[in-house]
């Protein structure tokens, strides 16, 4: 009986289950702030990897799987928005946090409690069609409806609790900060009473809810029914189809490619002579991902591609750390007045123009072995109508491709204002009186004066344009990428 017992076991954890449980171990920890000890974004990743399994067998549990993955980005936004947070001034502070908790709580919320639904609704039918015991209860206990919903329901529950902990301290903090002029000292302290309360409830909640929660999956593992017809009918069903899982990594990589060209964008803290909130770094290590699942159809390009966004990753990584000490240390003004400070300037000039080339050399590889993917895995051919389909095929590729190019092109673009930008904001101004060159008679004197005003005017503007091109090319790219999945998805249900 042991041996049976422990042998379901691995079984379950080979499905994946094992995986589920232990992300669950993540999520019981309450936040202070912004402020994840366990990170939430660990927790999320490992249920939607041990989900993985599993939902090729049901719609409901895919769907969940989909809004953890969703909240994988969310937890992975914190400790950006922590950092942003604390970059802004103080005066500013309260209501920058205020907004992030509130907002990434919001979030968390919409797509947590639905996920909660869909995996309860999700293993109920399998446990139905399976004939399983674990995900009803074994009748020792009365529950409102089953096992598995009484799990899931306070699951909902604790994800409620969690957010509003968090949340209420914040708004408090604000809502006492004297219309942001003078903080007094008792408010203060209410408000960090506030969310030493909110953290001990939330932490009383989680234990409960993390001991239900291990119990319940642990009894799901020790099913040997249930684990014995999840297998079977994996390989029976799911095996043999190669196409199921072609998709699932297509899209994949579709949405780690879209979340890497997010992070290409460039939004300053501090305007012109600012720096990033959103590391590039992570854009780097998005494309070098992306690169290794595309190596089968990267052939010759794999090597380079991987080689380019990982020298990218490395030179935006020691830019944006120079950058950063440049404009703590010195400011924009010092670089024409400090001999150190302008040689760093013209070193961060330099950085900044190999980091643009880099960039637009890891996008163009990137886009050529997406040509690639959509040559071998888009383009439906009917076993009709050969000559149609074949120019259908062939035009679908030229379309995607063109959008590729085009994506890349922006990109390119969006490189260009980096070192631009660089350039620009630390000389400054020159301090010249134009009002005289201005008000002049003399057309020339005149026609100085008002191309200057455009040059000064540009140094203060200069990475909004920056920003413009970088968002129409993750614009672009995301929307190419959501129609390279549509017709990927086309091909392989109907073919």
């Amino acid at each position: 009986m042991d041996t049976d017992l422990k042998k379901n076991k691995r079984a379950g954890r080979r499905i994946g289950f094992g995986l589920t449980s232990a992300g669950f171990v993540f999520l019981f920890l309450p936040d202070l702030m912004l402020i994840d000890i366990l990170p939430d974004v660990i927790g999320y990743a490992l249920i939607a990897i041990g989900l993985s399994y599993v939902a090729f067998l049901d719609d409901s549990v895919a769907t969940a799987r989909k809004l953890f993955l969703r909240l994988t980005v969310v937890a992975a936004i914190k400790p950006v928005a922590l950092f942003a947070v604390f970059s802004v001034s103080e005066s500013e502070r309260m209501t920058f946090l205020l907004l992030a908790v509130a907002v990434l709580s919001l979030f968390e919320c919409i797509w947590l409690i639905p996920a909660y639904s869909y995996l309860a609704e999700g293993l109920l039918y399998l446990g139905t069609r399976l004939d399983s015991s674990a995900v009803f209860g074994d009748g020792s206990k009365r529950y409102k409806g089953s096992y598995t919903d009484s799990v899931f329901r306070f699951s909902k529950v604790f994800a409620v609790v969690k957010a509003v902990c968090v949340v209420c301290p914040e708004l408090l903090s604000l809502i006492v900060d004297d219309s942001m002029q003078s903080y007094n000292y008792s408010y203060g302290f209410a408000t960090w009473l506030l969310r030493i309360l909110g953290i001990f409830v939330s932490f009383v909640f989680g234990i409960i809810w993390l001991v239900k929660i291990e119990k319940y999956f642990r009894r799901i593992k020790a099913d040997g029914v249930f684990i014995d017809g999840l297998t079977e009918r994996y390989r029976k069903e799911i095996v043999p189809n190669d196409a199921l899982f072609i998709r699932r990594r297509a899209k994949f990589v579709f949405v780690l490619l879209a979340v890497a060209a997010v992070f290409s964008l460039d939004i300053y803290i501090g305007g012109n002579d600012g720096f990033s909130i959103l590391p590039d770094v992570l854009c780097a290590a998005g494309l070098v991902a992306a690169a290794f699942l595309m190596k089968k159809f990267a052939g010759r390009l794999f090597a380079p591609s991987v080689a380019v966004s990982t020298a990218y990753g490395i030179v935006t990584a020691i830019n944006w750390k120079l950058n950063y000490d440049f404009v703590q240390k010195y400011g924009s003004f010092a670089a024409r007045v400090d001999e150190t400070a302008n040689r760093i300037w013209k070193g961060l000039v330099a950085a900044s123009v190999v980091e643009a080339l880099l960039f637009a050399a890891s996008v163009w590889l990137i886009c050529l072995i997406l040509c690639r993917v959509v040559k071998v895995c888009t383009g439906y051919t009917p076993h009709y109508a050969q000559g149609y389909s074949s120019e259908r095929v062939e035009e679908t590729h030229r379309q995607l491709s063109k959008r590729l190019y085009i994506s890349a092109a922006f990109g390119t673009l969006s490189s260009v204002f980096i070192p631009v930008r660089v350039a620009l904001f630390c000389p400054g101004r020159l301090e010249l009186d134009l009002s005289g060159l201005a008000s002049s008679t003399n057309k020339f004197l005149s026609s100085i004066a008002g191309v200057y005003n455009i040059f000064s005017l540009f140094q203060d503007i200069s990475w909004i344009v920056e920003f413009v091109f970088a968002a129409l090319f993750v614009i672009v790219f995301a929307v190419t990428l959501y129609k390279i999945n549509e017709e990927t998805e086309e091909k392989y249900m109907l073919s």
